[in-house]
């Protein structure tokens, strides 16, 4: 495991999480992310909790509640959140949230950044029951501009790839069992 460092930004919200969406100004998506990055910086080496275990798995731990792990999955766009605490899901019954986004590494800010793109979707504790959520809010996203038509092409096609993933039986992605395996010997789990 390599230390590294996760930027979550949830497109249009930049400005404040509970003021709608708008299409920001550079100025402000810069400025949201850089002091995300200098806040994150101060993190003592003994509380990181961002580790890059390849090119297509990071973990994050404590992220939504002090025993939730995040796994992002960077190449497919999916940032699957095991046991988010934060959540108004009764967790005897909801065990996963997945967030539909982008992340890529930026030479920049020296760090990774995941774009949550709106779609949702939370599974159930038997891996296989689950429903999608937030469409309405990327078909407003798409309504101001806030994402193209071929970006909304994507968000949809990858949210259908997790939805059959979750349908299939395959949930989690066999990346995220090996890696949990991987994290009960470190005693992460």
């Amino acid at each position: 495991m390599k230390k590294t460092l996760v930027v979550w930004r949830r497109l249009g919200k930049e400005h404040g999480e509970n003021q709608g969406y708008r299409l920001n100004p550079p100025e402000v998506v810069e400025e949201h992310i850089r002091s995300k990055v200098e806040a994150f910086r101060q993190t003592p080496d003994d509380d990181w909790h961002w580790f890059r275990l390849s090119d297509d798995l990071i973990v994050e731990s404590g992220v939504g509640g002090e025993s939730s792990i995040a796994y992002h999955l960077p190449l497919k766009g999916w940032l699957l959140m095991d046991q988010p605490k934060w959540s108004t899901l009764d967790p005897s019954v909801w065990r996963w949230m997945a967030h539909i986004g982008d992340m890529s590494y930026s030479d920049e800010y020296g760090c990774w950044i995941f774009t949550d793109l709106f779609a949702d979707i939370i599974i159930r504790r038997d891996h296989v029951t689950h429903e999608v959520l937030d469409l309405d809010d990327l078909a407003q996203a798409m309504e101001m501009g806030l994402v193209s038509q071929e970006q909304t092409i994507r968000i949809l096609r990858s949210t259908q790839e997790l939805v059959n993933l979750i349908r299939d039986g395959g949930f989690p992605p066999k990346e995220v069992v090996d890696c949990r395996r991987h994290l009960e010997q470190l005693g992460w789990l």
